[in-house]
This record gives structure tokens, sequence and C-alpha cells, in this order.
């Protein structure tokens, strides 16, 4: 939640040796917000915590900032209507070893006020939030007489531009977190390319395996046609499923050789089922009871099915164990 713009007069003297009121004469950067925490005279506390967010507030706002005179622009019945009026615009803000610094166009009234001495400190009209106390934005700025930050004022014989080293030291900062947002903007682009390329991958393999059961199912279907009168329709669900659980563990190519070879076994329809478990050839693998009663019933001769077993086994053993 934010609050209503508050104001926080700086101690930040703007005074100037120069007698010559020109706007191009008296300081163009001056510091309208100071870094990290500040406490004011009157007992409220503010946090400058994140001076990137206030500047970036007011590029978006896509309009200039004031400076009236004793925040004139929110008195609703002002004592004398000229303090509304703006003596400067703020053009530009940037971010200096954390403080705030404004780059003011000067109106020669306002160059006047400054060169004169007539107002020594700025006062920023900040919007603050109200559960954290910390700076959202800058509203306006205006010129004041009684600072109400505990600031030390600067007079004419301070600077009022930081040094080159700090200005050299900020613009390294500013370098290198230009490069890191650029590394994470790199990272963010490959991390979406990937997802890109894997969704398109994942795709392009639904397709394939589309195209692979579809000739998986035809070449069931034809197994099916060219031995009819092995298979009765009854029998064809089981033995479908037998056949997807060997292209599952097998490929469709092994699976479909040895399914072809499990069909053509089969006993013609009509012929007679042998249930006699010991017809099996004592040089084939042996079958367990459920193996015996299920190709019994399938119509599957044990001999043939122990032999394909042995196949099996011999060319998978990983799969079917060894024998």
């Amino acid at each position: 939640m934010i609050t209503n713009i508050e104001f926080t007069s700086l101690a930040l003297a703007i005074n100037t040796t120069l007698a010559d009121s020109s706007p191009e004469l008296v300081p163009q950067w001056v510091q309208v917000i100071p870094a990290g925490e500040m406490s004011g005279r009157d007992g409220r506390k503010y946090i400058n915590n994140d001076p990137d967010k206030i500047i970036e507030s007011f590029r978006s706002s896509g309009k200039d900032s004031w400076v009236d005179i004793n925040h004139g622009s929110y008195q609703k019945n002002p004592p004398d209507p000229l303090v509304a009026r703006s003596v400067g615009w703020i053009k530009e803000l940037q971010n200096r070893l954390g403080a705030i610094w404004a780059r003011i166009e000067w109106t020669i009234e306002g160059a006047n006020l400054i060169s004169s001495k007539a107002f020594r400190y700025l006062s920023p009209a900040l919007i603050i939030d109200s559960k954290t106390n910390s700076v959202k934005a800058l509203d306006s700025v205006g010129l004041v007489n009684s600072p109400n930050l505990q600031l030390p004022a600067l007079n004419h014989e301070d600077r009022l531009m930081p040094t080159e080293q700090e200005i050299a030291l900020q613009q390294q900062l500013n370098g290198a977190q230009a490069e890191l947002n650029q590394v994470k903007l790199e990272a963010t682009q490959a991390k979406t390319e990937i997802t890109r390329l894997q969704t398109e991958l994942n795709a392009q393999l639904e397709l394939v395996k589309q195209q692979q059961d579809a000739i998986f199912k035809a070449e069931l279907n034809s197994i099916f046609t060219e031995f009819a009168d092995r298979v009765p329709p009854a029998k064809r669900v089981e033995l479908t499923e037998l056949a997807v659980s060997l292209n599952t563990a097998l490929g469709t190519e092994a699976a479909l050789k040895q399914f072809k070879i499990l069909v053509s076994n089969q006993q013609v329809i009509g012929g007679a089922v042998n249930l006699d478990h010991s017809v099996l050839n004592k040089d084939t693998v042996a079958l367990n009871t459920a193996e015996q009663d299920a190709i019994a019933l399938l119509g599957i001769k044990p001999e043939l099915y122990a032999a394909s077993k042995q196949s099996l086994k011999t060319q998978f053993p990983v799969i079917f164990g060894a024998s």
C-alpha cells in the first residue's frame, strides 16, 4: 500500500558563489535523495533501498517532475499562489553510489533564487510504502529553507558533485550490473530455446511412435489374416495383448518375427487340443503348469512354444533370463 506524498526537506544546500543567475551557471546536477536510511528531525524515518526502482518509476512516467517553492503545488489554498509555480524541471535521475541525483533544468527565476541564496535547501516529495517506509518514487522537489532530515548542509566550500573516482567506481558497478543482466537475459533465452527444442523433439518422437504403432498394427493384422485358419476371432484379443507385450520387450521387428512364429505353430481350428504335458522334447526348456495350460487353451503346440521360448532366451538373455 502506498501512502500519500511526504515532504522530506534534505539538508543539502544548493548554494553557489556565482553571481550570475543564468540557468546554465547554477548547479545542474543535485542530490535529491540520500542513499540508505534517512531520519528526519520530526522523527520520521525512511529508507532508499532500491534506487534503481525509483529511477525506473521516473522514466516510466514519461514526464518531467517539477521543482516548486515550499511544495506550493500541494497546498490547497497557499497564501501566495505563486509558490505553486515551477522554478525548475527534473529531466533525468541517476543512481550514484545509492543516492539519487537529479539533473534539473532551472528557469531564470529558479536560477536567481539559488544564486541569490533566497533558498538553500531541497525537499523531495517522496512516495513512501507505509509498511516498510521505503521510498518508492520521487514525485517532485521543493526549494525550502527549513530542512527536515538531519544531514549536514553543503555550503559553497563543499563539493556538490561526486569525485571522479566515485563516478568511475559507479560506472564500473553499472557496467558489471549491465553485464550480469545480459548474462541473465541470455540464460533465460537459452532456457526458452531448450524448452522449445525439447517440445519439438517430444512432438517428433510422438509422431514416430504413432507411425511405428500404425506399422505394428498393420503387420499384426497381416499375420492374423495370413493365419486366419489358426486364430479364431475369440483368441485375437489375448494374442494381441501378447503381441503388444513382445513389442514392448523386443521392439517392433523382433516382436513381429517371434509372434508370427508363435501364431504359425498354433493348431488349425478344429484340430485336437493336446493337454498332455509329457509331449515336451527333453532338449527344450521346461514349461511350468501355467504356461502349458495357457498354450493348450490357445491351441499352440507345446514343443513349438518351448522351442520359441528357448530361442528368445538365447537371443535376449537379459530380458528372459539365462537358460
